[in-house]
């Protein structure tokens, strides 16, 4: 069992060596992963409580009749919810953004700076 353990693991590292190759060279994805990384641990912390609204509201407003309803409004509520975090962190770190830095132990801010430095 801990050698497939293993072998799993140098297989997901090796996968990642090469996505991380591939993604170097596409710029605009690099790009848009630079530009999710700031908000990303906002949407971590702030996830559950939004998107159990999310769901909520999705299904009040378009009840599922059919197994592949209730798979797309998963998802949905998902999407919807990341948009809202990423729109409120962007908010947030216009104009409250030393109370985003305490929300997010400070990676707001050096994820901001750096940022702005490779812009």
């Amino acid at each position: 069992a801990a050698g497939r353990v293993r072998g799993i693991t140098q297989a997901a590292l090796a996968a990642l060596l090469v996505l991380t190759r591939f993604i170097e060279r596409l710029p605009a994805l690099a790009q848009a992963l630079r530009y999710l990384a700031a908000p990303s641990f906002f949407i971590f912390v702030a996830h559950e409580p939004l998107l159990t609204a999310v769901r909520r509201l999705l299904h009040g407003v378009w009840p599922p009749h059919s197994s592949d309803a209730v798979l797309a409004l998963y998802f949905a509520g998902v999407g919807v919810t990341a948009l809202l975090l990423i729109a409120v962190f962007h908010a947030a770190r216009q104009w409250a953004p030393r109370t985003l830095a305490f929300l997010t132990g400070g990676r707001s801010r050096a994820t901001h700076r750096a940022g702005a430095a490779n812009a």
